[in-house]
Order: structure tokens, then sequence, then C-alpha cells
């Protein structure tokens, strides 16, 4: 409403759910076989799908790998085993001087 007039305006909108790949729905075969030219790939279609299984089997750079960690662990800590040692050794030498051994 506007003051000091007897104008007045209403109205309405309604947001709708927008989905852009409904939008196209059939595909572009000319742009697909340019871009498959420029990138060094092939286009297939749907009635093809064993002549594309063939291709990937048959690609050099789709070949299975395996990578392998090895984590190597000592069965004996060695820095127990030479705390065990010393303590062994400290025992050994107090003992000899507390019986008087040499």
């Amino acid at each position: 409403m506007v003051k000091k007039e007897n104008l007045s305006k209403s109205g309405s909108f309604t947001i709708l759910d927008f989905d852009v790949e409904k939008q196209f729905l059939a595909t572009d075969n000319k742009k697909l076989q340019r871009l498959a030219e420029n990138t060094g790939g092939r286009l297939f279609y749907p009635n093809q799908n064993m002549d594309l299984i063939k291709s990937l089997s048959s690609d050099e750079r789709f070949l299975p790998t395996q990578k392998n960690k090895q984590n190597v662990v000592s069965l004996i800590d060695f820095r127990l085993l030479l705390g065990l040692m010393v303590f062994a050794l400290a025992l050994e030498w107090f003992l000899r001087k507390y019986n008087g051994l040499t």
C-alpha cells in the first residue's frame, strides 16, 4: 500500500525444483566423438558393451597392480634385552661384592 494514495499491488511467486540433469535428455554424439578424438579415447554406445570390455581388458594403462607394504618388527625388543643384561650383570657384581667373591 502506498502512503497517501489509494494504490496497492499484490502478487505471489512459487519456487520450483530445478534439476540440470533432467534438462538435457539427449546426448550430443558429435561432441562426445570430438572429445574422444581429442583425448585419445573411443566412443562406445550402449549396444557395444562387449567391445568396451575387450578394449578395457586389452589396454596396457589398466593393468592390475599390486602394492605391498612390509612392516618388519623384531621379535625381541633389543632395548629390553639390553636392560635385562645390564640388570643381571649389575646384580651379579653386587652379589659377588656382598659375598666377598672376586
